[in-house]
């Protein structure tokens, strides 16, 4: 049973020691990771997936009224969860898309990572077009949910 609740600086830590991506080198520091992750915590927009141990952490950061920006950060362990963890993610994503009054959540999604593409198709994004020479790989994917 995945159990959700509010981020703890900690989580961020706990998640990013098993993170698949390769972006802890070239990214952020730790600190300013949980920093930027305790800003949407602060306003209730961050939540931590937890069973023995955090999964993945999912929030929204608001860029301008009505349209913001989720973001994901997902552990190892996080394999194996399957649906439980997509039904989840979308619904603590609806949750903090109400809170904070949005029309429009948008990610954006590395194109050469296929399992993190059909994720964020299952949340019901759609594909918007490409961002080149963005990211880590040089090509992203944007994609977005408008609220009906």
């Amino acid at each position: 049973m995945i159990e959700w609740r509010p981020t703890l600086p900690s989580d961020v830590e706990q998640v990013t020691r098993h993170v698949r991506q390769s972006w802890k080198e070239n990214y952020l520091t730790l600190e300013k990771l949980t920093e930027r992750v305790m800003e949407s915590s602060d306003v209730d927009l961050a939540r931590t997936a937890w069973t023995r141990q955090p999964l993945c952490i999912v929030g929204i950061t608001p860029l301008w009224p009505g349209v913001g920006e989720a973001w994901m950060l997902v552990s190892r362990h996080a394999a194996g969860h399957g649906f439980g963890l997509v039904k989840g993610v979308r619904r603590e994503l609806a949750r903090a898309v109400e809170r904070a009054g949005l029309r429009r959540v948008q990610l954006t999604v590395d194109e050469t990572d296929g399992e993190a593409v059909r994720f964020v198709l299952l949340l019901g994004a759609e594909f918007e077009g490409r961002m080149l020479e963005y990211g880590l790989n040089g090509s992203t994917y944007l994609m977005a949910r408008l609220r009906p």
